[in-house]
């Protein structure tokens, strides 16, 4: 290719589109291990294409006002933004979960020690 911007807008769609497929299919795993429900996993795909269709209405009217770079830039930002703030939501989830657990077994551990040495005590 002779235009090197060109062949870097390639390049970056390339993988841009690898990492939306992984992205997809890792999400579509995490929900079938959680949750075994058809109607949820294939809600996905079709968010996913709704969110694409509803957004083509909306390109045209940005496109006439922003310069293309700064659209694509700031869309890449927004959806990695996006994608960050669901998988901290996930961690923090996960880790909420465990600290629950943990502090429910802490709690009977200590009763129950409490409960079994008083039942020695008479």
């Amino acid at each position: 290719m002779k235009n090197r911007s060109v062949l870097f807008l390639w390049f970056g769609q390339s993988q841009a589109n690898l990492a939306d497929v992984l992205y997809i299919v890792a999400l579509i795993s995490i929900l079938y291990a959680q949750n075994s429900s058809p109607v949820l996993l294939s809600s996905i795909p079709f968010t996913i294409t709704t969110a694409k269709f509803l957004s083509s209405f909306i390109v045209p009217f940005l496109i006439d006002r922003y310069r293309a770079k700064r659209i694509l830039v700031v869309s890449q930002l927004l959806k990695t933004s996006v994608l960050y703030v669901f998988l901290l939501a996930y961690v923090a989830y996960q880790h909420a979960v465990l600290r629950g657990a943990y502090c429910f077994f802490r709690w009977v551990g200590s009763s129950g020690s409490k409960l079994y040495a008083s039942s020695f005590s008479r």
